[in-house]
């Protein structure tokens, strides 16, 4: 006899760091700290080889483009994670927030 897994699932699970509420709240603040100083390292590159015409050779405009993406991928992830240890909310996934967004639900994509 052979059985297949019909489980469907749209996220997955993020399990927190710790129970008690005044630890998730030092995480949080820990990782919002973190945050902020990565966001502040990338602007202040972006900044730094844009408005400096020594930093015009190829070597920093890519350097530019890196701190750009790592600013757009840390953007999105580490305030998501955030809200997700503070509000309790354990399920992240490409249709977590779906509920702000009132277009269709494209069942092809789950």
């Amino acid at each position: 006899m052979v059985t297949a897994n019909v489980t469907t699932m749209s996220g997955f699970l993020l399990m927190g760091f710790s129970n008690p509420r005044e630890l998730q709240i030092l995480h949080a603040l820990l990782f919002l700290l973190m945050y902020l100083s990565a966001l502040a390292g990338n602007f202040i590159t972006i900044a730094i080889t844009t408005l400096d015409q020594h930093l015009q050779s190829p070597m920093y405009y890519f350097l530019k483009h890196l701190s750009f993406l790592d600013l757009s991928f840390i953007s999105v992830t580490v305030p998501q994670s955030i809200d997700t240890s503070l509000t309790g909310n354990d399920c992240i996934g490409r249709f977590s927030s779906s509920h702000l967004w009132p277009g269709p639900r494209w069942p092809f994509l789950q």
